[in-house]
């Protein structure tokens, strides 16, 4: 198989499972309106794996992952023309699957491998947003939109050095441990002035930071 003969290319069958199941509510009282949602997440690599890469013997079963991810948004009326509205979650986002199985033959064949690990958690995001919307007149509206993203466990690599605890290779791995947030604000002005035309402006402002720019 010249598959094999490279050791630059993965060759691996496997049989991952992941399902989602989510419920939603819409409860509308005067002068306010709430969504709550509640969603299910759940992944299953379904294979066995190193858990130390370089020893044979150290092979164990994947743990599955899962979360309850809680969703509410309130849209509140304050007049007929102007709408504040406010959403709040929790998101799960499994990570590829590229990173759970890479070389997962162990393949030794190269300077400094890097492995993939069944065991990766899912990246895990708290989101805030808050928005108020005016209608000035028939034929021009506002809106403003603010949020707030925290996002923890996303994919990364660590290295680890050779010749340490009798280990004579040097490897790298994925884990979960890089963190980012992203926040900013979105300003829109929509403009109607007859039946056939319409137009419009936008503004957006934000700033992303995170503790790595890719998982490599």
């Amino acid at each position: 198989d010249p598959k094999r003969d490279n050791p630059y290319i993965d060759d691996y069958i496997t049989e991952p499972f992941e399902g989602a199941v989510y419920v939603q509510d819409k409860i509308e009282l005067p002068y306010l309106v709430i969504n709550i949602g509640l969603r299910f997440d759940y992944v299953n690599a379904n294979v066995e794996f190193r858990s130390r890469p370089l020893d044979p013997n150290s092979i164990v079963r994947v743990k599955s992952r899962s979360q309850f991810s809680p969703r509410l948004g309130i849209s509140h009326p304050i007049s007929d023309k102007t709408k504040l509205r406010f959403s709040y979650g929790y998101f799960f986002q499994n990570p590829d699957f590229e990173r759970l199985f890479e070389n997962n033959q162990y393949d030794l064949n190269v300077r400094e491998p890097l492995f993939g690990q069944p065991s990766l958690d899912a990246e895990r995001t708290i989101s805030y947003e808050v928005g108020i919307s005016h209608q000035f007149s028939d034929n021009v509206a506002w809106n403003l939109t603010a949020y707030y993203r925290d996002i923890t466990g996303l994919i990364g690599t660590r290295y680890l050095f050779p010749f340490v605890d009798g280990r004579y290779t040097g490897y790298t791995l994925y884990v979960n441990e890089d963190y980012a947030n992203n926040k900013g604000f979105e300003i829109t002005v929509d403009v109607r002035p007859n039946k056939y035309f319409s137009g419009g402006l936008t503004y957006t402002y934000s700033v992303a930071k995170g503790s790595a720019s890719s998982e490599t």
